[in-house]
């Protein structure tokens, strides 16, 4: 609707949604201005945000704990020996994640995947997904930093650390404990510099208990 006029008059009877997935660090911008009639011409919301009238977050999962699928016997960092994984394309983004990244790569080896790094994507015909995750399992944690700081949004980036063995490290403005278990996640925010966070993660790296207590 926003690459065309709307039509003048709303049907009678007839409801208009104004449904999107992205942030609005997407939608507002030179070519979109908020006091357009179009903003008025919708009736309901169907965003990722659960104040819209149909909540509709695309990657949300509900986590059932089962003590039968924990295994207290297995050291999920034996044979790890990489520290921290990212797959990322968009470069420069309102996060400023790859601000972060840049100064914590200074206290911690950071591996960059994608567009933005300097290591080879998946294969040619490969599952980006199953690829990612294949490779994530080579890591001790995985960078889940979203593109914008906006509330109760998430991304992939998170939701593919569910399927893998290893410690999701999160930016973005949401209460994480409401997706994944508390302690099974490390927030930035947490963390007075990506120096500090950095020595946190060679704490836990180097304690497989601790390490271990984040994935069960």
């Amino acid at each position: 609707v926003f690459r065309r006029d709307p039509p003048e008059h709303r049907p009678l009877g007839q409801k208009w949604i104004m449904y999107e997935t992205e942030p609005p660090t997407k939608l507002w911008g030179p070519h979109l201005d908020y006091e357009s009639d179009i903003w008025r011409a919708f009736n309901m919301t169907m965003t990722y945000t659960s104040d819209s009238t149909i909540p509709n977050n695309i990657y949300s999962q509900k986590c059932i704990l089962n003590p039968d699928w924990i295994s207290t016997n297995e050291n999920f960092a034996k044979g790890k020996r990489k520290d921290v994984a990212w797959f990322v394309s968009n470069c420069e983004t309102p996060s400023q994640r790859e601000v972060y990244v840049k100064e914590l790569q200074r206290h911690i080896d950071v591996d960059v995947f994608g567009s933005c790094g300097d290591i080879d994507q998946c294969p040619r015909g490969s599952s980006p997904d199953s690829c990612i995750a294949k490779t994530i399992n080579e890591y001790k944690f995985y960078l889940s930093f979203e593109n914008s700081l906006c509330e109760e949004y998430y991304t992939e980036k998170l939701v593919r650390t569910l399927w893998s063995n290893v410690i999701p490290i999160v930016m973005g403005l949401n209460d994480y404990s409401t997706i994944l278990p508390p302690g099974s996640f490390i927030d930035v925010r947490n963390f007075s510099s990506p120096q500090r966070l950095a020595e946190f993660l060679r704490e836990v790296s180097e304690d497989d208990e601790q390490y271990n207590s984040f994935i069960e």
